[in-house]
C-alpha cells in the first residue's frame, strides 16, 4: 500500500490525488454517511491479496485524503456496493479462482473500524454475478445481483445471515457479448435497467416481465447506463462505440441526443448527480478522461453550446469507475486502473449557475 497527495487548484477545480500499489477497478461513495465525503477503493489483483482502502476527502486543498483503514479482501473485487442505510454493509462481487475454474461471487460483508478483516456475512447464490444494487427506496434489506443469465432480487433476512430470492428473471437468449451495467429505476422501484449486448433491458420484477427495450442502443455493447433521478423518463447511456446517449424510454427508436464525439474509446460508466441530476452528470471511460456535463445542453442536441463542462484528465490509465459523494454534492472521485484514485470538485462557476438557477426557480 502506499499513499500520494497531490494538489490542484485554479479556474477549473482542486483534486486530491490518492495512489494504491495494485491494480483496481471499483469505486464507491460511502452512502450511508452523508455526513463525511468517504469512498470506497477495492484493488484487482490475481497473484497478491487484494485490498479495499476506505479514505475521505480533504477538508480543503491542501491536505493529504485522510485514510481510515485498509481492508483485506483475498479475491481481485469486480465490483462495490455499499449500504445505502448502513454504514458497516457492504457487497463486492469478486473472482473466486480455483484450480478448475474461476466464476464470479457477490459476498456481503461488516466493516470492523477497529480492526483490519473484513465480517462475512452471507454470499448470494446468483451464478456469475458480476454487480450487486440497493433499492433505492425502503427498509434497505433489499438488493438486485446481476449474473451473466438472470437478474435476481433478495430480501435480506434481518440478522443478515441469509438472503432470500424473491425475484428471478432470466437474461438469456438476450447475451450475446454479455451484461454490462444495470441501473434501479428511482421513479419506478420494482423496475431494473441491464445492458444486454447492444440494447437497455428494463425488467418490471412483480410481473417478470419487460416494462420497456431499447433495441440496439449502441453500435457495440452498451457498456452502462443510468436513470436521471430528477426526471421521470430520462436516461443516458455510454458503449463501446465511445458514444454517450440521452433516451426518453417512452420513445424507444430513437435518443433523445446522441454525443459521440467527447470520448475517444469505450465509455464505462455514467452516473448522474443523485442531488442535481437535472444539472450535472459524468462519464468515464478508457481513454483515462472523466468528463463533466451540464445535463439541461445535454438532453439538447439543438443547444447553441457545448454541454460538456469540463474534462478531468488527471489520470494516465483506463478509468473503469467514478463516483458522487454521498455527503457533497459538488465532489466526486474518481479510479483508474493503476490504483489512482481522484478526487474533485466541479468548477466554481458552474456550481454558482446551478444555485443561482435554483434561486431563481424559488422565486418564480
Amino acid at each position: 500500500m502506499k499513499r500520494m497527495f497531490s494538489g490542484q487548484q485554479g479556474e477549473a477545480a482542486s483534486s486530491a490525488i490518492y495512489c494504491m500499489n495494485y491494480k483496481a477497478r471499483c469505486i464507491a461513495a460511502q452512502a450511508a454517511d452523508t455526513e463525511h465525503t468517504r469512498f470506497f477503493l477495492a484493488t484487482s489483483s490475481l497473484r497478491d491479496e487484494n485490498e479495499i482502502h476506505w479514505i475521505e476527502a480533504p477538508e480543503n486543498e491542501q491536505s493529504e485524503p485522510p485514510f481510515l483503514n485498509c481492508f483485506r479482501h483475498k479475491q481481485e473485487v469486480w465490483d462495490l456496493s455499499p449500504s445505502l442505510n448502513n454504514q458497516d454493509l457492504l457487497f463486492t462481487c469478486h473472482n473466486n479462482v480455483t484450480s478448475e475454474s474461476a466464476e464470479m461471487s457477490a459476498s456481503l460483508w461488516r466493516l470492523q473500524e477497529q480492526s483490519s478483516d473484513l465480517e462475512f456475512l452471507l454470499g448470494l447464490p446468483t451464478p456469475s454475478c458480476s454487480a450487486v444494487m440497493w433499492q433505492p427506496e425502503g427498509s434497505g434489506d433489499t438488493v438486485a445481483a446481476i449474473g451473466t443469465k438472470t437478474l435476481e432480487v433478495f430480501n435480506i433476512e434481518q440478522s443478515q445471515s441469509s438472503a432470500k430470492s424473491i425475484a428471478t428473471t432470466s437474461l438469456c437468449g438476450d447475451v450475446m457479448r454479455g451484461v454490462g451495467g444495470a441501473a434501479w429505476d428511482p421513479h419506478h422501484t420494482s423496475q431494473i435497467a441491464v445492458c444486454v449486448d447492444r440494447s437497455i433491458r428494463c425488467i418490471d420484477t412483480r410481473a417478470n416481465t419487460d416494462a420497456w427495450k431499447i433495441e440496439n442502443a449502441h453500435a457495440q455493447q452498451v457498456r452502462d447506463m443510468d436513470f436521471n433521478p430528477c426526471s421521470l423518463y430520462l436516461l443516458a447511456s455510454g458503449g463501446d462505440d465511445s458514444a454517450v446517449k440521452c433516451w426518453d424510454y417512452r420513445k424507444c427508436t430513437k435518443p433523445v441526443a446522441e454525443h459521440s464525439d467527447v470520448h475517444s474509446h469505450w465509455v464505462w460508466r455514467v452516473e448522474f448527480s443523485p442531488s442535481y441530476g437535472d444539472c450535472m452528470m459524468l462519464t468515464c471511460g478508457t481513454d483515462a478522461n472523466v468528463n463533466l456535463w451540464d445535463v439541461s445542453k445535454l438532453n439538447n442536441e439543438d443547444s447553441d453550446s457545448s454541454p460538456l463542462i469540463k474534462t478531468y484528465d488527471e489520470h494516465e490509465d483506463s478509468i473503469y469507475s467514478v463516483a458522487w459523494s454521498a455527503a457533497d454534492p459538488w465532489t466526486f472521485a474518481s479510479l483508474s486502473y493503476d490504483g489512482r484514485a481522484v478526487i474533485c470538485t466541479i468548477p466554481q462557476e458552474f456550481k454558482m449557475s446551478i444555485l443561482m438557477s435554483g434561486d431563481d426557480n424559488e422565486a418564480e
